[in-house]
Parts: C-alpha cells; sequence; structure tokens
C-alpha cells in the first residue's frame, strides 16, 4: 500500500491554501467551466482536493462538469472538515436534495438552525434554498416570502431569479416564470442556469423557436454540457435529427 508521507501532505494542503481559487470561481460564474477546469489541473485532480474552501469550489465544478457522485462526496467532505460553516451547509443541504430528497434537506436545514453569516450573497443563496424546498412541497406561499426575504438582500443576483422561475414553473405560472427568467437574463447574459430556465419557460409558452434561438446562441458562447444537451433535446423535438445529433456530440 502506499502511504503518502506527512511532509508531502503539508506541502500539498498548503499549496492548495495558496492557491487563487478565486479565478476558478469567476471562471465558474461566467459559465466558462471548461476552462475553470483546464485551470483547476493545475492544483491537481479534483478529487484529492483538501481545505473546506477548496472541496466546496471542487464540488461545484464536478457539478457543473457533470460529475454528480464527484461532486457528492467532495461536498460532504467539506461539510464533515467543519459542521458549523454555512457554505458547507448549504452545499450539504442541495446534495441531500438532489440524491436522497427534499424532505431530507429540509430537516438539516432545521438541525443547523439561524444562518450564521454577514455575507449578504450567502444568506441569500441560504433563503433562495428555502424557497426550492418550500416550492417542491409544493408550499408556493412560504416559497414567495422566502424568495421576498432574498431579493431585499440581492435584488439583482441572477441565480435568485433563475431559481424563482423555477419555483414559479412548479406552480405552473408560465408567464410569469419567463418574466423572472428573462429578468436572470438581462442581469447576466450567457449566465446557463439563466439560459436553461428561460429557454424552458419559453418551451412550455409554446415559443419553440424562440427558445431554440436562444440555447443556439448561448452554447455558442458558453462552455456548459447541459446547454448543449437542452439544445439537442429540443432540436430533436422539433425533427432536427442531424443538428441534434451535432449537438448531442458536444455534450460527450
Amino acid at each position: 500500500m502506499c502511504v503518502l508521507r506527512p511532509q508531502l501532505l503539508v506541502v500539498k494542503v498548503a499549496n492548495m491554501a495558496t492557491a487563487d481559487l478565486s479565478r476558478i470561481a469567476r471562471l465558474c460564474d461566467e459559465g466558462r467551466y471548461l476552462t475553470a477546469y483546464e485551470a483547476s489541473r493545475a492544483l491537481g485532480p479534483l478529487k484529492t482536493w483538501r481545505g473546506q474552501p477548496a472541496l466546496l469550489l471542487a464540488g461545484r465544478l464536478a457539478s457543473v462538469l457533470g460529475a454528480l457522485r464527484l461532486a457528492a462526496s467532495l461536498r460532504y467532505l467539506a461539510w464533515r472538515a467543519d459542521r458549523r460553516s454555512p457554505q458547507a451547509q448549504l452545499a450539504h443541504a442541495t446534495t441531500l436534495a438532489n440524491h436522497r430528497s427534499p424532505f431530507d434537506a429540509w430537516k438539516f436545514l432545521r438541525r443547523c438552525g439561524e444562518l450564521a453569516t454577514h455575507d449578504i450573497t450567502l444568506h441569500s443563496d441560504w433563503l433562495v434554498m428555502q424557497a426550492d424546498l418550500a416550492s417542491m412541497f409544493r408550499d408556493f406561499d412560504a416559497a414567495q416570502e422566502w424568495h421576498e426575504k432574498a431579493a431585499g438582500l440581492t435584488p439583482d443576483r441572477s441565480w435568485l431569479w433563475a431559481r424563482r422561475a423555477a419555483n414559479l414553473v412548479w406552480e405552473d405560472r408560465y408567464d410569469e416564470a419567463h418574466r423572472a427568467a428573462a429578468r436572470a437574463l438581462a442581469l447576466q447574459p450567457a449566465f446557463p442556469p439563466a439560459v436553461r430556465q428561460c429557454a424552458e419557460t419559453l418551451v412550455l409558452l409554446g415559443r419553440d423557436e424562440e427558445a431554440l434561438r436562444l440555447l443556439v446562441e448561448a452554447a455558442r458562447d458558453t462552455q456548459c454540457g447541459y446547454v448543449w444537451l437542452d439544445l439537442a433535446n429540443l432540436q430533436s423535438e422539433m425533427g432536427q435529427h442531424a443538428q441534434a445529433y451535432d449537438s448531442y456530440q458536444h455534450v460527450l
């Protein structure tokens, strides 16, 4: 069995702590996921990253690249590193909602208690998560209340409006969902969650051609495989099978 010598482990953790993770995070914010991945390779495989900030970022990058099991493992390790960290608690709640059930995520957040942070963006994302869970339970009044609290903190955050659009879709309020998604897209053009949510609402409103144009344009400007997958699925549904095949190649 190969054992990593303690002095090498110390160096590895120190290098991770001093690396410029902010650049990788910024690339993820911009939807430049492949560029972010290329930048991350200098720090070693994502599964070897250590330190809570690095683990959280590695989990985020793994998730957007489609490595969902790896993302869940990394987020769990981040939470285990410091269970009182609001960032890690939110990431772990996301994993529970996606891989177990919304109820497990809801119970976990209740056990966490009041959010202990002065970070406005993090607080907003926490409230958005509460809105998502309420919508999954079809408690749409509560979801709106959570959203309004989040909007009071970060009214110009694209992620907030993309998630609000998703909540409204679950409520079958498609016109309002599209307005929320369009607002998310206006705040951050080419932001993959905003693009995908806007395209979904257009399809639900019977505006397939507009959704197609949006996805085609966004696919050229983003490095998000999920955008290409949405485009390929829509092209297939519209009978554009050759174009769909080409789009699927970008996902693989």
